[in-house]
């Protein structure tokens, strides 16, 4: 009568089991994997931008830097989104990561004559055929020989082939890489001191990274707009979106300072500017 118990258990245990891994698998293939894998997504950015520059359809950044003069660009933009109550930050990051990407810079190494591919910084889709937003210093501080190319999670890679319009004063920059069906990110204007946000971006090769905090401050300083934040991020985040709990960009990350040594102060351009 135990052994039949216990047997009878162990199935339904199992049986559960496999249930649970059906349902695991299931939402997996419809949202990012648990675990990043770092070294898998590296090698297939390295092996693409590769790939790319060899059929030549990079573009050198001499030739991007040429079009940073564009100031506007005409595009059709989602509406934000208005939700009844806030996501969760899984969710916020199951449903947005899609659309953040990583930039990489590709070049000819001089020392040892391979292509090398970098992990430069962060964009974000604005509409579906492929215009992102971006830092402009990811295009200003490169060697001119340098190109770009853009991953999402996934590691499929695009390359950065246009300039639409960029901001000196705001450093932004709109970009066209050669891609399309991606999910756009709404652009919102309800940024407000004390809004929780959080920021998908990759410090330093730490790719896909979630941090959350608040709108700490916002404020203008010679009639530019800026905007402060408690969400971490470091270099290699510029560019990322700054995400408030509806799934709307409320800003995009630029630059951090330290104050006296004492605090640091992450700085944004805001929505507005964008």
């Amino acid at each position: 009568m135990t052994l039949r118990l216990a047997l009878t258990l162990t199935l339904i245990l199992s049986f559960a089991g496999i249930l649970l891994a059906e349902k695991d698998s299931k939402k997996g293939a419809q949202g990012p994997a648990q675990f990043f894998d770092d070294g898998a997504f590296r090698k297939t950015q390295t092996d693409r931008g590769r790939a790319l520059q060899a059929k030549g359809r990079l573009v050198d950044v001499r030739e991007l830097a040429k079009q940073l003069e564009r100031g506007s660009a005409r595009l059709s933009l989602p509406e934000a989104a208005a939700s009844a109550s806030p996501h969760s930050l899984r969710d916020i990051y199951r449903e947005c990561s899609q659309s953040v990407f990583s930039i990489a810079e590709v070049r000819l190494c001089d020392g040892c004559g391979k292509i090398h591919v970098t992990p430069y910084g962060t964009g974000f889709a604005i509409t579906a055929d492929g215009v992102l937003l971006t830092s402009r210093h990811l295009i200003t501080e490169l060697d001119a020989s340098s190109q770009l190319i853009a991953s999402n999670p996934g590691g499929n890679t695009y390359p950065v082939v246009e300039v639409l319009a960029s901001s000196e004063r705001d450093d932004a920059a709109v970009i066209r890489i050669d891609g399309s069906g991606f999910k756009p990110l709404p652009l919102s204007p309800e940024n407000f001191t004390g809004t929780r946000v959080a920021v998908i971006s990759n410090p330093r090769g730490h790719l896909y990274s979630l941090s959350e905090g608040i709108v700490t401050r916002l404020f203008t300083q010679f009639s530019t707009r800026h905007m402060l934040i408690s969400a971490e991020y470091a270099t290699g985040s510029s560019g990322a979106p700054v995400i408030d709990a509806s799934g709307n960009v409320v800003g995009m990350v630029a630059l951090t300072s330290a104050l006296n040594d004492q605090m640091i102060l992450r700085g944004c351009i805001p929505s507005q500017s964008l």
